[in-house]
């Protein structure tokens, strides 16, 4: 009997080793800060997340928020000027500085490059004013434009980040914000720099600003550091917040960002320690696939009105646009390979669907899986025209259906695939599995019983007999 119970338990186990996984690569190197993101810049793809969702401090790189409201609302940053307020007397030693003195007139550009390259608080101070009338002003624009973006769990209090408890945002909003700033050239340039010439002005003479962003600063102290994938953006640091980074990177056409933030590890190290072990595995990680290689099976769709002298009787076959790449980790694409590239497809259309229906004509859109692992959103559209009774002199009978749905789906939502087909067959064969071993159980049971009953009749027989 164990021997059969060990068979059989070895046959349970090899169904399960069967049934497919969830296919996504993992990280296995340590991570020293609180709250971390790296994420694919052009899809949005996460490679690796930590705390991604809750609430810590931005620090100074609050400022890509306080540049981008500017370039979003100058005109020309090379031409506008701006005096300098007595708000920059307002900070003073401990914060870090653009060096700016009250009277001094300057541009746009320049106030900019010294708002993001050595995190001048009095920079985004004067900017601030300038353009929101106020801190407060100021601050109202940065809600505005994090509501605009969909940046759900920030709030901003001032343009600097210096510490407020009611100041915060989550690793993954800032992802948000970082991917929109991204598409802003001129941002971009800034955050790219190493340094840069502030000319002279009618309050100080011609200086040099350096980045604070170790991975391209021109300082000898960080020449270690320098790596020529990084593109930007921005550094942080308060005692509340700890160490901040956000950096981007580019390397054989993959964009990347990884936020690191609340690092305090061996001081603030650890926060470009985890951005260029997580940036190096990404690299590796992310790859794209190509979606005219993927199979799948071509979902159809019941129209609701079409005419009875429709050729398909009034049943549509999508067309997926199956154009350009997705990208993914590199174990999606092994995990893709295996399935031999076929796909499960999801549709969910934009509106209940009735003829007259006209060919390419955009219906919504289709979610393209592996085993839960979404590969890629794509657009649908009509195969083909269907035509509706109104529209087809020829056929004055009543539409061919009532309420369109989807064929092997709901009236709104179509999935398929090969993927939970093994799950019900694993299902089913575990089950029968699970069964015929608590048969075998009982069986085992009754016959130990009635043997038990058979031998206290022989007793109680001998007995009687010698009484």
């Amino acid at each position: 009997m164990k021997k059969r119970l060990f068979c059989l338990f070895l046959a349970i186990l090899t169904i399960f080793a069967l049934l497919p996984g969830a296919a996504f690569a993992e990280y296995d190197g340590d991570v020293l800060c609180e709250y971390v993101l790296l994420v694919d810049a052009d899809s949005g793809l996460v490679l690796y997340e930590k705390n991604a969702d809750e609430q810590t401090y931005p620090a100074s790189t609050t400022k890509i928020m306080t540049c981008l409201i500017v370039l979003e609302n100058c005109e020309n940053i090379r031409t506008e000027k701006v005096t300098v307020g007595s708000i920059v007397n307002d900070y003073g030693p401990g914060n870090s500085l653009m060096g700016l003195v009250e009277g001094e007139e300057l541009t746009v550009r320049d106030l900019l490059y010294g708002l993001m390259l050595p995190s001048g608080n009095d920079a985004a101070a004067v900017l601030a004013e300038h353009f929101g009338g106020s801190l407060e002003g100021f601050a109202e624009m940065m809600n505005a434009k994090a509501a605009e973006l969909g940046m759900t769990h920030t709030h901003f209090v001032t343009p600097h980040g210096l510490p407020n408890e009611d100041h915060y945002t989550t690793v993954r909003d800032m992802s948000i914000l970082v991917r929109y700033a991204m598409q802003n050239g001129d941002l971009m340039a800034i955050v790219g720099s190493s340094t840069y010439t502030v000319p002279e002005t009618n309050k100080q003479p011609e200086r040099t600003i350096y980045n604070s962003n170790r991975f391209i600063s021109a300082k000898s102290q960080y020449q270690d550091f320098v790596w020529d994938v990084v593109t930007g953006m921005k550094t942080g640091y308060t005692n509340a917040a700890g160490g901040c980074l956000v950096t981007t990177a580019t390397d054989d056409g993959k964009n990347l960002i990884c936020i690191t933030y609340g690092g305090s590890t061996g001081g603030t190290d650890g926060r470009w320690r985890d951005a260029r072990n997580l940036l190096e595995y990404g690299f590796e990680a992310l790859q794209h696939v190509d979606l005219s290689t993927l199979t799948y099976d071509a979902p159809e769709v019941e129209v609701d009105g079409a005419s009875n002298a429709d050729a398909e009787g009034g049943v549509l076959e999508l067309t997926l646009d199956m154009e350009g790449s997705a990208a993914v980790t590199a174990d999606t694409l092994a995990a893709l390979e295996e399935a031999g590239n076929r796909v499960s497809v999801s549709v969910e259309l934009d509106r209940e669907l009735s003829a007259p229906v006209t060919a390419g004509e955009a219906l919504g859109t289709a979610r393209l899986s592996l085993e839960g692992v979404e590969i890629a959103e794509v657009e649908v559209t009509a195969s083909r025209s269907i035509a509706s009774v109104e529209d087809d002199p020829r056929d004055p009978s009543s539409p061919l259906i009532d309420g369109n749905s989807l064929i092997a789906g709901e009236k709104s939502t179509l999935s398929n695939g090969g993927g939970s087909v093994w799950l019900i067959v694993a299902a089913v064969v575990l089950l029968f599995l699970l069964l015929l071993l608590v048969a075998h159980m009982v069986r085992q049971r009754r016959h130990r019983s009635r043997a038990g009953n058979r031998h206290y009749a022989a007793r109680s027989s001998r007995h009687n007999r010698y009484r």
